[in-house]
């Protein structure tokens, strides 16, 4: 991404962050780990706390690569993918959910961390993901039910999808249910 590209990007997602309103990203793959740090950048920067709802990378994935560029006591994630492969134990800002396919458990975590703290921002790394382990009716509904819970809580999301065959059906429908979408070439 060149420069000016990267800059106009990062000033959206800051936009994004400070309206907190809820944005659909799409963004190719060449473009997913800028767009990721950008965003998780512009996050820490916000010094809100936030819920990182984390479908392509592991808690410990996130750590090792974010630890000195974001403060983590400001982050509850929510992890789809350890637990799954054995690995996770009890931490006071972590939950680990058994796979991406289970949206209710991941419908159920964000709403207890909703309910027990002042949460600004959700991240949900990526409807791609979750794509891949649940059918387009279930991702529509899940994402149409996350934005409604979301926006009676004030609080806002960015929701990344890479722009692919996978999600090419779904990303008209769920930008319905969003207040902005944004397209990273």
């Amino acid at each position: 991404m060149s420069n000016s590209k990267e800059g106009a990007f990062e000033k959206q997602i800051k936009h994004v962050l400070q309206k907190r309103c809820i944005c659909l990203v799409e963004c190719d793959i060449k473009k997913y780990q800028t767009a990721i740090n950008a965003i998780l950048q512009n996050i820490s920067h916000t010094k809100h706390p936030c819920i990182y709802v984390a479908i392509t990378k592991s808690y410990q994935q996130l750590v090792s690569t974010r630890k000195k560029k974001m403060n983590m006591s400001q982050v509850f994630v929510i992890d789809c993918i350890s637990k799954a492969s054995g690995v996770g134990s009890a931490t006071p800002n972590i939950v680990y959910v058994e796979n991406p396919g289970s949206l209710t458990a991941i419908s159920l975590a964000i709403n207890a961390a909703l309910n027990t703290s002042n949460f600004k921002i959700l991240f949900l790394d990526s409807i791609t993901s979750l794509r891949m382990h649940n059918n387009e009716t279930q991702i529509q509904r899940f994402l149409q039910y996350l934005v409604t819970r979301l926006k009676h809580a004030d609080t806002g999301a960015i929701l990344l999808s890479l722009n692919d065959e996978n999600t090419k059906k779904i990303l008209p429908v769920i930008a319905q249910f969003c207040d902005e979408a944004m397209l990273l070439k």
